[in-house]
């Protein structure tokens, strides 16, 4: 560890390399990931990264997306309080459980993932549509998107 101006960098944070993959990679996506716990969303997401993508794309054609991992583990009203919280920092948010194998609803978790229930909290679907709308298309050496 390393204290410079009263703050504590561990070796992982001094990786520039690192560092520049991660940049690189957000500069050429039009959609980027945060995945977090569902017991403690706020502890794993990171404003940071989404602070950086509003920044490249001030005309809001990267979309920052926090997908909350083990949402079988929230009721419903929690559920619904999370998607309030991330729609007021304007962050999508998707609810995924493996034991479902699908998105969550706002449906107890006994009940099946069903994708014509419009009453579905994530809205995958317009996210989806958003990043059809956005989408762009590049060759990267041995990678390419479209």
């Amino acid at each position: 560890l390393q204290q410079i101006d009263d703050l504590t960098l561990t070796p992982f944070e001094k990786n520039l390399e690192f560092w520049r993959q991660l940049w690189r990679v957000i500069e050429k996506s039009d959609i980027i990931v945060q995945i977090v716990d569902a017991r403690n969303p706020l502890l794993f997401r990171c404003e940071d990264l989404e602070s950086y993508v509003r920044e490249l794309s001030p005309d809001n054609k990267k979309v920052n997306v926090i997908l909350v991992n083990k949402a079988d583990l929230l009721t419903e009203e929690q559920r619904q309080a999370w998607a309030i919280c991330f729609d007021e920092h304007d962050i999508r948010v998707i609810f995924y459980s493996a034991l479902q194998s699908a998105p969550s609803s706002r449906k107890t978790k006994t009940v099946p993932f069903d994708k014509d229930d419009s009453e579905c909290i994530d809205d995958t679907d317009r996210i989806l549509q958003d990043i059809k709308k956005n989408q762009t298309s590049y060759t990267d050496d041995n990678f390419e998107i479209s």
